[in-house]
């Protein structure tokens, strides 16, 4: 049951992560300090729209996942973005800074629309039209240089995201050798309520899939009142039981460690701390994961 007591259980959990399987969060500001330093300093044209606390925050999460992509030493890593939103994450990792191509998905079509707008005045003089071939019976898709978007939502059914990769392969394959194999890497800023859960059903629907490859994923779950049952992994459920807890995002992506572990024994979850806690809203725990 939720509770507003606070919970020595919790404190306990996330001291674990030292010397065992988990990654500890950064909680050394001098370490923190320095991966910043690490930044990027990106043309004013790529933050349009964002508040200082939220540079901070996109800036954080777009550092760690090319990081995370980079440790993977694959350098035909591609990326699909779930919540696309108002596309500044999908931007930033296409523009030149990381030339990585994006398939976007959210279930706004008209933001779709805008974020491809605003993406091809960025990009106007490296804009390409590509008209790609796929059967598919999703809504239309838009693409602008190395960048796509599908308005898609990510329902109940766990295939749904093998669905949307599927259909969008030859975006992914175009200018590569044939028969490579896509590599993907999974990323969601703000996944409200159990989006981030189902993310995950469907990455272990994609597992065996040949086509192509999921590597790494980050997720960064959010709107843990709109979760519709909590916690769901085994581990926690056994630590809780009937105590009382305090619901909060670190403890979610706890949670999701353990349901990935357990659903993915192949992928080692892992906890980083992404930017200061009150840059977003206190969701500053992000949940990574890399195919062992």
């Amino acid at each position: 049951m939720f509770t507003s007591k606070s919970n020595t259980i919790i404190v306990a959990e996330l001291g674990k992560f030292k010397g065992s399987q988990w990654m500890p969060l950064q909680q050394d500001q001098e370490q923190d300090r320095e991966w910043q330093e690490d930044f990027p300093v990106l043309p004013p044209s790529l933050l349009l729209g964002l508040t200082p606390a939220k540079q901070t925050t996109v800036k954080g999460f777009v550092y760690l996942v090319n990081s995370l992509i980079k440790s993977t030493g694959d350098p035909n890593n591609d990326i699909v973005e779930i919540g696309m939103g108002k596309g500044y994450i999908s931007r930033i990792l296409a523009s030149s800074f990381y030339n990585y191509k994006i398939l976007g998905i959210d279930v706004n079509g008209e933001k779709l629309r805008s974020n491809l707008r605003i993406h091809r005045l960025i990009n106007s003089d490296k804009h390409t039209d590509l008209t790609i071939e796929a059967p598919t019976n999703l809504p239309r898709q838009q693409i602008s240089n190395n960048l796509m978007a599908v308005n898609a939502l990510l329902d109940d059914r766990p295939s749904q995201l093998n669905n949307v990769i599927m259909s969008n392969l030859p975006f992914f394959s175009l200018g590569k050798p044939v028969g490579t194999m896509v590599q993907i890497c999974i990323v969601g800023l703000n996944l409200c309520g159990d989006l981030s859960y189902k993310v995950v059903e469907n990455m272990c629907f994609s597992v065996e899939n040949v086509s192509y490859s999921i590597k790494v994923a980050s997720l960064v779950p959010c709107c843990a009142h709109l979760l519709t049952t909590f916690p769901i992994s085994k581990n926690l459920k056994r630590q809780f039981q009937d105590k009382p807890f305090t619901l909060s995002q670190r403890l979610v992506a706890l949670d999701l460690c353990y349901y990935i572990q357990e659903h993915l024994p192949n992928v080692k979850p892992f906890l980083k701390e992404f930017c200061a806690k009150s840059a977003n809203g206190g969701n500053n725990v992000m949940v990574q994961a890399i195919l062992l």
